[in-house]
């Protein structure tokens, strides 16, 4: 059995284009593929650079991709 194969990687989105602004949304996302079992695994966060919280997500239904 191999070891499981794991990553991340880190986005930064400019909505209104980085030369006008500095503000922007940051996704970070992690995955995960088992070889044994063919699982796989896959994590999004969004955040804002903004100062105001952004509402709280619905709970997300794992069995729905």
């Amino acid at each position: 059995s191999s070891p499981p194969q794991t990553g991340e990687f880190r986005l930064k989105l400019f909505p209104q284009g980085k030369s006008r602004s500095q503000d922007h949304f940051t996704a970070e996302g992690t995955y995960r593929r088992s070889p044994d079992a063919g699982q796989r695994e896959f994590t999004l966060r969004f955040k804002s650079s903004g100062n105001s919280p952004a509402p709280p997500l619905p709970p997300i239904n794992d069995d729905v991709i």
